[in-house]
C-alpha cells in the first residue's frame, strides 16, 4: 500500500491489514476496540457496555489491574478472552467479523483508525521544546476528559511553543475528522504508545 492509498482507503480491514505488517501497540489496538464498540452502540448494536469500555480503556493505559477487567466484564465472558488478545480483537472488530449489522460503521471506523494510527508513511517527531507546560497540561485534559473539540486550543498551543508540523496542526484544527481516545497527537505530545 502506498501512502496515496492509505489517504483515499475507504475499507477499515484494508487499512488495519496494512498496519499489521507493522508492529502494532497493544494499546492503541484495545483503545480502537473501544472506539469501535462505542461506534456500534451509537448504531444500535445490542451489546450493552455500561462501563466496561472506561474500564478496558483504563486497562490499555495500565490504569487497572487485569482482576478489575474480569470483574468488570464477567458478564461477557466471551469477550474476555479477546481481551488477552488486543490485536486479534481489534483486528475482527475493522473486518465487523462479529456485529450483526451491515457496514454503516465503516467511513467512522476509517477515521478512528486514522485518528488512532496516524499516518504509518510519516514519522513525525515531537521537539522537546514544544512540551510546553501549557501544551502537556492541555494534552492531559484533553485525554482525560476526551475533551477533542479543544484540538484547535492544543494546536495554538503547540504553534507558540514553536511547533511547524503542517500534519500536527493540521490534525488539531480540522473540524471534521473523529477523534477518540488513542489519537496519535494526544498521544505524541503525552508520550504514549
Amino acid at each position: 500500500m502506498s501512502e496515496s492509498e492509505w489517504l483515499a482507503a475507504t475499507d477499515p480491514e484494508q487499512l488495519f491489514q496494512h498496519l499489521q505488517s507493522q508492529r502494532l501497540s497493544e494499546r492503541k489496538c484495545l483503545l480502537l476496540v473501544v472506539a469501535y464498540s462505542q461506534l456500534s452502540s451509537a448504531y444500535g448494536e445490542r451489546v450493552q457496555w455500561g462501563g466496561m469500555l472506561d474500564v478496558l480503556a483504563a486497562f490499555a493505559d495500565r490504569q487497572v489491574e487485569w482482576s478489575e477487567v474480569q470483574h468488570q466484564w464477567q458478564s461477557k465472558i466471551s469477550f474476555l478472552t479477546w481481551i488477552r488478545r488486543p490485536c486479534e480483537w481489534a483486528a475482527a472488530c475493522v473486518s465487523q467479523e462479529y456485529v450483526s449489522f451491515e457496514d454503516p460503521l465503516n467511513p467512522d471506523v476509517v477515521h478512528c483508525l486514522r485518528d488512532i494510527f496516524g499516518n504509518p508513511f510519516r514519522s513525525i517527531v515531537v521537539d522537546p521544546s514544544w512540551l510546553t507546560s501549557t501544551v502537556l497540561s492541555l494534552a492531559k485534559g484533553i485525554y482525560t476528559d476526551r475533551a477533542f473539540e479543544r484540538l484547535p486550543i492544543l494546536a495554538d498551543a503547540l504553534q507558540d511553543a514553536g511547533c511547524d508540523s503542517v500534519e500536527i496542526l493540521q490534525h488539531c484544527r480540522d473540524e471534521s475528522l473523529t477523534h477518540v481516545r488513542g489519537c496519535w497527537v494526544v498521544d505524541l505530545v503525552l508520550g504514549k504508545s
